[in-house]
């Protein structure tokens, strides 16, 4: 059995790690939220950067983690004891600094709604898109198709060619 010494330092390293893990999954939460456009695929892993990039992207994630997350952490903390404690009869009133943040607030929320709106939008024309892509096509089965799910087919040139010699050029 270790002595209380050595298990002592075994478990400060052991939550050292844990704490450096919680650090590199936060990192890693913050790359995939703000940089979700940039994957090569929707839901993958994988981000398209040049090496350039990365150090931004590294650096970005970096500052997040060493100020943000703490402060967003502390935050939610003094707000959960705000939400403990009884409510006062104090009334306060409003300063230069809660009218500009409640300024800004609104205008944020503003701002996400017509975004959102934007998103609604975009998805909406894609949809009225894709089901104009799939009536063109229709039910053929040549050399164009609609076809849902993973496949390996490619253009078939040659295909075309023997097939539809008026449209190979």
């Amino acid at each position: 059995m270790p002595s209380n010494k050595r298990f002592g330092e075994t478990a400060r390293a052991e939550i050292g790690q844990l704490l450096a893990d919680r650090a590199r999954q936060a990192g890693e939460q913050f790359i995939k939220q703000r940089y979700a456009a940039r994957l090569v695929r929707p839901r993958s892993e994988i981000f398209r950067f040049t090496p350039a990039e990365v150090v931004g992207v590294l650096s970005a994630a970096q500052e997040y983690v060493e100020r943000e997350l703490p402060r967003e952490k502390a935050d939610k903390a003094a707000v959960a004891q705000l939400e403990e404690a009884p409510p006062d009869e104090e009334v306060l009133a409003p300063t230069a600094d809660m009218t500009m943040l409640h300024r800004q607030l609104h205008n944020m929320l503003t701002e996400k709604a017509r975004l959102e709106n934007q998103v609604k939008d975009a998805e909406n024309e894609i949809s009225r898109m894709t089901s104009a892509l799939k009536i063109a096509i229709g039910k053929t089965s040549g050399i164009a198709m609609w076809r849902m799910g993973k496949s390996r087919a490619r253009f078939n040139a040659e295909r075309l060619q023997r097939e539809a010699p008026d449209l190979h050029q």
